[in-house]
């Protein structure tokens, strides 16, 4: 017996080429999509996909003195 799993599909919002400063602008449809705003982060995501994952992150700064004084 053969089952037949679905693959979710993927969408192609833009193509952009890499100029000789060898740096990318993200288009806008990508930052809207991921809410990219000035002084985010962003992740790069190497999995077992050919191809690299993009996600916004949110990265938290402790100052473990002002823990302790707490």
């Amino acid at each position: 017996m053969i089952y037949m799993v679905e693959q979710p599909k993927e969408t192609i919002i833009k193509i952009i080429q890499v100029k000789s400063r060898k740096r990318i602008t993200f288009p806008k449809a990508v930052r809207d999509i991921l809410n990219i705003k000035d002084n985010d982060h962003l992740m790069f995501i190497k999995d077992n996909q050919p191809g690299v994952r993009i996600q916004k992150v949110t990265i938290e700064i402790v100052n473990s003195l002002n823990r302790m004084e707490r």
